[in-house]
């Protein structure tokens, strides 16, 4: 899945910006969700087209896994740098996706 995260104050102009990041990706006709996140976040995502899907073999679902845990764990890793802000943001992400809150 393709999946395009902006932070705007204006929640269509994010919306917008999201869908942009991933043109000509992916296929709607599969799926397409948008929705809000906390501190004016909004989230696109879009199903794999199947040459894409070919590559990256099926889609699985890995909420509630422990695999979800360590990749939730890495990605907060990665972004503790850039400030609490965007730790925030990382968490009610993680939180909305998988129903497991990161520390």
């Amino acid at each position: 899945m393709w999946h395009a995260s902006v932070q705007h104050p204006n929640q269509k102009v994010g919306l917008r910006i999201a869908m942009n990041a991933v043109k000509g990706l992916g296929d709607a006709s599969k799926g397409m969700w948008q929705t809000p996140g906390g501190s004016n976040v909004m989230h696109f995502r879009l199903r794999l087209n199947s040459d894409e899907e070919a590559i990256t073999g099926p889609a699985i679902d890995l909420r509630g896994t422990e695999e979800a845990v360590a990749r939730a764990d890495a990605a907060m890793t990665a972004i503790k740098h850039l400030g609490p802000q965007a730790i925030d943001v990382m968490r009610h992400a993680i939180l909305d996706e998988t129903g497991i809150i990161v520390a």
